[in-house]
């Protein structure tokens, strides 16, 4: 006998002004995850949260430079294993909303572009350029393949796709370029799963960022102090008028040093706004489960940056006459949040005495300090530290080569590599950055191995638990004072390494530093900023308008 099994299908009616799920009218509601932010082993965890908080969808970036990090070179594993995110997803109920790029925005390095991409220099980003397009349509063919059976109608749960992001805030405005796109998504993807765009709620924005074929959809931002009653007052709306769809946009968001206090913390923890818009919706309470307080303890001073460069950069220097950018030194992945900057320290050594008149000249940072006046004897050595703080994610100067241009003298420097997160630029020896080591022993009893824990630092650097880089801490610059330490990176049967690497000066003393695990995440820590800090906002609240 043959079942008659219906059809899965998902579109838009625009003549009754609504979406049209298995061929009747649906509403839903969704919540942001960025899978690429958070570790698979957190994905079934997460996933179910924010089902329970009655989410019918969810919707996630993927970033191009996190699956390509070198040209022809794909990652689809581990961490970076969209597929199987996605049959959790289905598995969990939850239908998603793909946001495939190319660019993405969403606080990520270069926007998820690949820095690779600048080894051409005169390439324009997000363009008709013919060397920009030939990468997009070579990635998108390895990705949309991928992606295709998992479309609603192929019995997966993606009901949507997006095309680009926010491109009418992109000065080009190159209306080629979204048609070549079109093509592509249709080429790979067919003619039934519904394609859409995303724009500022303007005119201006809509101008170049809608197209015909493309469904236009629109975002805004507002206060994170409104959030709370504000997120919840549209879903009363939306759900008693049936008006429109809301998307809300980092109802979920985790990540390494990218803390928006959502309703589920970095952390998975359930926060007040999780009960508040979960009662909105509807649904039943569930516990929250609380970490153990872990003790602090101190960790030793290993040495400085240049005393332990041979086991930073294993591979040895990289010698030029001038500085060389990051692409060029093949540092084209940083895998932190991107806040558009990079940090220097300058040194300067003067002879004879090395290594008692070696002194710190100044700092230059991007759109705060481009200068420096250095002063020194005749065979004087220059160095330069330099932490890569992430390229511009977002706007016209996409095309972030990350250089330091414009040294007035002639220098033969050595530009040591090594993690991806820092470069070391140097042409002797620096003495100011500190790094330190400790191992610490878990009982396998612990409760931090079943709920993990965040850890607190002072000062400016890097952390890692064995191994696993925890993130950036800069208490002084915020907004957040911890960093989330994921279960899965300790063990209880063999002791734990921590490593830290303090950029600017110790708070502790020459020898010995603390740092404490706490239960609970501590943020928006603004008020030690030197300038007048910037508005925290939630982003991309978005409107979908039927």
């Amino acid at each position: 006998k043959t079942l008659n099994i219906p059809q899965r299908t998902f579109g838009i009616d625009y003549d009754c002004n609504c979406f049209v799920k298995d061929g009747h009218p649906f509403r839903y509601i969704s919540g942001s995850i960025h899978y690429s932010r958070v570790p698979r082993y957190y994905w079934k965890d997460r996933l179910l949260k924010m089902k329970m908080a009655g989410l019918d969808a969810i919707q996630t970036y993927v970033p191009w430079n996190y699956h390509e990090p070198q040209m022809g070179v794909y990652d689809f594993s581990g961490d970076r294993d969209l597929e199987y995110f996605l049959q959790l997803a289905s598995e969990t109920g939850l239908l998603v909303i793909l946001r495939a790029g190319p660019y993405i925005c969403a606080e990520w390095d270069m926007g998820g572009l690949p820095a690779w991409l600048l080894e051409k220099e005169s390439i324009v980003l997000r363009s008709s350029d013919s060397d920009y397009l030939t990468a997009v349509e070579k990635w998108m063919g390895v990705l949309l393949p991928k992606m295709k059976p998992h479309l609603y109608q192929n019995g997966g749960p993606i009901i949507m796709v997006q095309v680009e992001n926010e491109y009418g805030s992109y000065f080009a405005c190159d209306y080629d370029y979204l048609r070549s796109l079109l093509k592509i998504f249709r080429q790979h993807l067919g003619d039934e799963v519904v394609l859409f765009t995303t724009d500022g709620a303007s005119q201006f924005h809509l101008k170049c960022g809608a197209l015909q074929g493309l469904y236009a959809t629109v975002d805004f931002i507002f206060p994170i102090f409104f959030f709370f009653v504000f997120v919840a007052s549209y879903m009363c709306y939306s759900l008693k008028h049936n008006s429109f769809t809301i998307f809300i946009d980092y109802f979920f968001l985790t990540s390494f040093s990218y803390d928006y206090d959502a309703p589920l913390s970095e952390a998975g923890d359930l926060t007040e706004k999780y009960f508040a818009l979960r009662e909105v919706i509807g649904m039943v309470s569930i516990l929250i489960i609380f970490r153990m307080n872990f003790t602090a303890f101190s960790v030793l001073q290993v040495g400085t940056v240049v005393e332990v460069l041979d086991r930073l950069s294993p591979s040895g220097p990289v010698k030029s006459t001038y500085p060389l950018t990051f692409v060029q030194l093949k540092q084209v992945w940083i895998p932190l949040l991107s806040i558009s900057q990079s940090f220097c320290q300058v040194y300067l050594n003067n002879p004879p005495l090395y290594d008692c008149s070696y002194v710190q000249q100044g700092v230059l940072e991007r759109d705060k300090s481009l200068m420096i006046n250095i002063t020194g004897n005749a065979g004087a050595n220059l160095d330069i530290l330099v932490e890569n703080m992430g390229r511009v994610n977002f706007g016209r100067f996409n095309n972030d080569f990350k250089v330091r241009r414009n040294f007035k003298m002639n220098m033969t420097c050595w530009i040591a590599q090594k993690d991806a997160a820092l470069t070391v630029m140097t042409c002797v020896v620096a003495h100011s950055p500190l790094v330190f080591f400790k191992t610490f022993p878990i009982n396998r009893t612990s409760s931090i191995l079943t709920s993990g824990s965040m850890v607190f630092l002072t000062g400016h650097g890097q952390i890692w638990i064995n191994g696993f880089n925890l993130g950036r801490y800069w208490p002084a610059r915020g907004p957040q004072l911890t960093l989330f330490v994921p279960r899965n990176i300790l063990v209880s049967s063999v002791p734990n390494n921590i490593t830290v690497l303090e950029l600017e000066h110790s708070p502790c003393s020459t020898h010995l530093c603390e740092i404490e695990f706490v239960d609970k995440p501590i943020i928006n820590a603004t008020t030690q900023y030197e300038n007048d800090a910037p508005p925290l906002f939630v982003r991309d609240v978005w409107l979908s308008y039927l």
